[in-house]
């Protein structure tokens, strides 16, 4: 095997699990009882407003969002997109229907530790995956298409005005909203560049994204 085409395997690898560690993170925030995140919330949202699975309200609300990446940013397109769309919806449903199914945690303490870790997660995960040069999710996406178009502000301020959006959507919707909401309003923007600096950094120094770019 090459080294190109071994370093495009171990993208492809980093890029699934990027994708199963949002959905397993995004779980485990259900867990706590506080919230779950912006773009989920406007998902349930949908779900509960058009009667249909969570899975699929992911899937046709984010083929919409999906058109501002194809007419204005389509290098962000790619595998990772399209798994995206499909996956993380039905990644959330199947762990909360399964092994998350009989937990419950009563103490607030407790619930809180357990809502930092599924933000860890969520955000990890998006960091990873997006690192992999192999597309971005619609939501992951959008805000770099505003940085792009406007010539104006970060990603950050971008994501943070996205979600603010989704929450009060989801919100509106009838989606209960609590402290874990707030906090990822705020906290996914910031925690993805984080992690998507350290991640970057250690793949450029063992030449994997160097060389899938050349």
């Amino acid at each position: 095997m090459s080294k190109w085409n071994k370093n495009q395997m171990i993208l492809f690898v980093i890029m699934l699990l990027g994708n199963l560690i949002i959905g397993v993170g995004i779980a485990i925030q259900t867990l706590a009882n506080l919230g779950i995140e912006p773009g989920m919330t406007f998902f349930y949202g949908m779900s509960s407003v058009f009667g249909i699975p969570l899975g699929v309200a992911t899937l046709l609300f984010n083929c919409i969002f999906f058109i501002p990446l194809v007419l204005f940013d389509r290098k962000r397109i790619g595998i990772a997109t399209i798994i995206n769309m499909f996956c993380i919806g039905f990644i959330v449903d199947f762990c909360t229907s399964t092994f998350l199914a009989n937990i419950e945690i009563t103490s607030l303490a407790m619930r809180i530790i357990i809502m930092i870790i599924g933000i860890l997660l969520q955000t990890f995960g998006v960091a990873l995956y997006s690192s992999s040069n192999m597309g971005q999710s619609p939501l992951d996406g959008i805000p770099n298409v505003l940085v792009k178009v406007t010539h104006r502000m970060s990603y950050r301020f971008y994501r943070v005005l996205q979600d603010t959006i989704l929450t009060l959507i989801g919100f509106f919707c009838g989606i209960q909203i609590g402290i874990g909401t707030l906090m990822l309003m705020f906290m996914v923007g910031p925690f993805i560049h984080f992690f998507q600096q350290k991640i970057e950094k250690v793949l450029t120094q063992k030449e994997i994204v160097t060389t899938i770019s050349k």
